[in-house]
């Protein structure tokens, strides 16, 4: 939503004073499977919610960004971090008591972090932790049918392409190479004409935007919600439910993140329907993934104060 508190305040303000419909997106806490184990946690269909966890590895930081891009993100923190952010907080209910992170810069020819490492805990005392790892070595979609963010199939060797593809960057030009890789790459940019470097990025399945064919559910990494009485976790198709028994939800052509947004946006215009990712919740997010950075420099807990609560 921004990159400040103070910022974020004032977007709000402004938006209340006139009676502006304000949602934050896009986020993959719109997908369909995590409405779906929301709609499910607040049923108490398998008891009360105990924990979440979730992790992702991926090629972000090989990805054609340019380093002042990076820099201003932090990397992945304030890139990706919300992503997490709001999947776990969706599912747990929104409101996040504190935070203890740790963040990494481990490639000195990128600027800002590469990795987090956070635990969350929710006022009512859940626990959650997310994992992030953007540096291109691992890649999680290896644990989910390889099926990446947006449901669509990712190559086994996505990671080692778009790694090359950058490896082969250097010397002054690195970032005007970067920039015109990215643009070059956008969803309805040109086609790289045979440009080996730009090629890589297309190998590794790296276009920004636009809607692919959708095989499967899309994942932002394997996530595990545990209840007192079962624990549920994404299948290609849904939700898989271990409880005495295991079974699967099936969730079919439910609405992608973008086209659900852009659904709910319409509702809160003509409709007046409530926004359910409004300014505060984009606030919400951004508090936690600010106090990643704060406590991993401080090497401390960090309390919150600016946390919404979900809106079923």
């Amino acid at each position: 939503m921004a990159l400040s508190i103070e910022d974020c305040e004032k977007m709000n303000a402004a938006a209340e004073k006139y009676g502006v419909k304000l949602l934050c997106g896009h986020t993959k806490s719109f997908n369909a499977p995590i409405r779906k184990m929301r709609e499910i946690v607040k049923s108490g269909e398998l008891g009360k919610l105990c924990m979440i966890n979730t992790w992702n590895y991926n090629d972000f930081m090989v990805r054609p960004y340019p380093d002042h891009e990076l820099a201003v993100s932090r990397g992945v923190v304030l890139n990706q971090g919300p992503h997490q952010v709001d999947i776990v907080r969706q599912i747990g209910g929104g409101m996040v008591r504190s935070v203890r992170g740790m963040a990494g810069r481990w490639d000195a020819s990128r600027p800002g972090e590469g990795a987090h490492v956070c635990y969350l805990e929710f006022e009512d005392g859940v626990p959650a932790t997310i994992v992030y790892s953007g540096y291109g070595f691992f890649d999680t979609s290896e644990l989910h049918w390889w099926l990446g963010e947006g449901g669509q199939p990712r190559h086994p060797d996505t990671n080692v392409h778009a790694r090359r593809s950058y490896n082969n960057i250097c010397g002054p030009d690195k970032g005007r190479i970067l920039e015109g890789a990215k643009e070059q790459l956008r969803y309805g940019g040109g086609k790289s004409g045979g440009d080996e470097i730009t090629h890589g990025w297309e190998m590794s399945g790296y276009r920004s935007g636009g809607e692919r064919e959708r095989p499967g559910q899309p994942f932002f990494g394997p996530m595990i919600v545990t209840c007192e009485r079962g624990e549920m976790r994404q299948s290609q198709n849904g939700i898989l439910i271990y409880g005495d028994e295991k079974r699967e939800i099936p969730l079919g052509k439910a609405l992608a993140g973008r086209q659900a947004e852009i659904t709910e946006l319409y509702e809160a215009v003509i409709h007046d329907r409530p926004v359910f990712h409004d300014g505060r919740w984009g606030e919400a997010t951004l508090e936690v993934c600010l106090a990643i950075l704060e406590s991993a420099k401080e090497r401390r807990e960090i309390f919150l104060s600016h946390q919404a609560p979900v809106v079923d």
